[in-house]
């Protein structure tokens, strides 16, 4: 089952019970706290959002469509997601099953039985060279993003597969996990990116303060990486 949610009633229940909020949900909409929710599912909810032992994030761009989620387990297994709606609605629907690899990988697009590694090598460039073909790519300028990446020794095949893929014909996801072990309550966190064109062909993304590392990558792989990160059995 679906409820739907305003910005501002998933505020009133982070101020009464303690829930945690992603960052799609911090700003108020102005619609303020309505009278008809539904006390069951919204019971469901604070069970999964209240002391979570696990939290993540995902942002996904499909064809320059971007849509963002939360995914959550409380203390005693009960999972639910948050999917973010325009107009400052919010999705919400308790997450059945048990399997929490599955339903963050299902509302990031990634089944392991479609996307597949791109061709060609790992290449890497600079964080600003990738930001100004990240930035050119998006305004429409394609010739430009290219010639930005292949000036700094990418294959032009590569160069161009890979714009092609940002410029909106492909698709791309961000996945954040935060973890709290609960017996320490220590915190841990980490990210998986990827980027796909539009046959599914993948390439995982990684970061630091000196580059951006793009590394061909299938859907096994990732989904294994994704296994990790949130270490599934772990919890709850």
């Amino acid at each position: 089952m679906n409820t739907i949610l305003t910005v501002d009633d998933l505020q009133a229940m982070q101020r009464a019970v303690g829930i945690w909020l992603p960052g799609f949900a911090t700003e108020p909409d102005g619609f303020g706290v309505r009278d008809e929710l539904d006390l069951d599912e919204v019971t469901r909810l604070a069970e999964a959002f209240c002391d979570a032992v696990l939290a993540v994030e995902v942002q996904t761009d499909r064809a320059g469509e971007v849509t963002e989620y939360a995914f959550s387990i409380g203390p005693s297994g009960e999972m639910g997601m948050l999917e973010a709606l325009p107009g400052g609605l919010v999705r919400f629907w308790a997450v059945e099953g048990g399997d929490a690899v599955a339903a963050v990988a299902g509302v990031a697009g990634l089944d392991p039985d479609v996307v597949t590694a791109a061709e060609g090598p790992r290449w890497t460039v600079s964080p600003v060279v990738y930001r100004r073909c990240d930035k050119q790519a998006l305004a429409g300028d394609e010739e430009a993003a290219v010639t930005t990446l292949t000036r700094v020794g990418v294959d032009p095949g590569t160069a161009k597969t890979w714009v092609a893929a940002m410029s909106g014909r492909g698709g791309a996801a961000a996945v954040t996990v935060v973890r709290r072990d609960p017996d320490t309550g220590r915190l841990e966190a980490g990210e998986l990116r990827w980027g796909a064109d539009e046959t599914g062909a993948a390439w995982r993304i990684t970061a630091d303060e000196n580059a951006y590392a793009m590394t061909p990558a299938s859907g096994p792989e990732l989904y294994a990486a994704l296994r990790e990160l949130m270490r599934e059995g772990e919890h709850g």
